[in-house]
């Protein structure tokens, strides 16, 4: 059957014939990663408990009015080696940055001013991978290539976290180049799994959880190997 439309809009019939509404009670991107596909089941119970309970009077399930629910948690404290260094391009990654620092680390930044520390030989480092942050002309491509070759020189060396916000093209001109100058970066880029850096509120809170867990993971491993 056609679809059809009552007057005032409330109410739609399908080609199966079926009422349904007009209102959407959310829209999800469509996640893999493990800890985000979590997330997003998390996310999409909760929208339909919101949207079974505005029509109707039943009480809210123990899961949901308890609290428990992990896209209701948000990150926490956790014990860490000291101050972590980042490397990041400050014309474009400033809202990665500030992302990172809800995650309750302790921040340094490297090589964005003559004052800033240079890139450790060993600990832990992250580095947001931004438009431009393989430029030459900025020294950002020389720091990137620093903290490449820093995870490679033993395995008690830099443990390296990459996180890429929008924008970011692994296959752009500017990667492809900065790949065949210093094979480091290629073998960096190849070897470790990068994040996605996201905006909506329970991808966002579970991104933070997760950089917690792998910084966690990477300074144990690090303390088992001194």
């Amino acid at each position: 059957k056609e679809e059809k439309e009552e007057e005032g809009g409330e109410q739609q019939l399908t080609r199966t014939g079926r009422p349904r509404t007009s209102q959407c009670v959310g829209v999800l991107p469509f996640r893999r990663r493990h800890f985000e596909a979590e997330a997003m089941l998390e996310e999409l119970l909760r929208l339909c408990h919101l949207h079974s309970a505005a029509s109707s009077s039943t009480a809210q399930p123990a899961e949901f009015s308890s609290g428990r629910a992990l896209a209701a948690r948000t990150p926490r404290r956790l014990p860490q080696p000291g101050v972590v260094p980042v490397v990041y391009e400050p014309s474009t990654g400033a809202a990665g940055l500030q992302m990172l620092m809800e995650a309750h680390l302790e921040l340094s930044f490297v090589g964005v001013e003559p004052t800033d520390p240079p890139v450790p030989a060993r600990g832990l480092c992250v580095v947001l991978l931004t438009p431009g942050v393989f430029r030459a002309r900025t020294g950002m491509l020389e720091l990137v290539r620093q903290v490449a070759e820093a995870s490679e020189r033993s395995s008690d060396g830099l443990g390296v976290l990459l996180l890429f916000g929008a924008g970011f093209d692994f296959g752009s001109r500017e990667v492809r180049m900065a790949r065949q100058q210093h094979g480091c970066i290629g073998r960096l880029l190849n070897s470790h799994d990068a994040l996605a850096l996201r905006e909506l509120p329970h991808e966002r809170r579970a991104l933070l959880r997760e950089v917690q867990s792998r910084m966690l993971a990477m300074w144990q491993v690090q303390m088992s190997t001194t």
